[in-house]
Parts: C-alpha cells; sequence; structure tokens
C-alpha cells in the first residue's frame, strides 16, 4: 500500500497503471506467420480439427503454436472446425 500511494502522490493515476501497459507481447505472432498458418489450413491440412492443425504444424512444418492460438487465428478468419458425427446407430427391441 506504501508504495501505491507514493506512486499515487508521483505521478497521479497513471502511476497506478502498469508500466508495460500499451506494449506490444514480445512473443506475438508476426502477421506473415499467421498468413502461413491459414494458406495451411486451408490448403494442405483442410480437413483437419484445431488439436490434428496443431500437432501437425509442429512436426511437419515447425511452427509453435499452442492450440487456443491455432483455433484464435482460424475463428478470426472465419474457418470453423470440421466436427464429423457418427450415424445414429439402431437398436433392434427385445
Amino acid at each position: 500500500m506504501k508504495r501505491l500511494r507514493r506512486k499515487m502522490r508521483q505521478k497521479g493515476v497513471r502511476g497506478l497503471l502498469h508500466g508495460h501497459r500499451g506494449r506490444k507481447p514480445w512473443n506475438r505472432a508476426t502477421a506473415e506467420l499467421l498468413e502461413k498458418v491459414l494458406r495451411l489450413a486451408q490448403q494442405r491440412y483442410k480437413g483437419l480439427n484445431d488439436t490434428h492443425l496443431t500437432e501437425k504444424l509442429n512436426e511437419g512444418e515447425g511452427i509453435a503454436l499452442s492450440r487456443p492460438t491455432v483455433r484464435r487465428i482460424l475463428r478470426q478468419a472465419g474457418i470453423i472446425a470440421v466436427r464429423t458425427r457418427r450415424p445414429k446407430r439402431h437398436y433392434k427391441r427385445r
């Protein structure tokens, strides 16, 4: 609390804000990388779900991104995950 009061006295409300506010993250994916992931998802790895696509990008292309990051990239581009459903199974009556 003492530190916060001192910053408030010295810099006002701006002193209470985090020092890294407004800076770009050091590990942010570049625009070229995002385009490459989108191109691969639409061409070479078309039909894969998010988890499988993430694994293939890591193994085959050397692109190490987390699954939520890949998911966010695809959803922002309007690409929805492929979900296959099994046909309903018919059970005989006894």
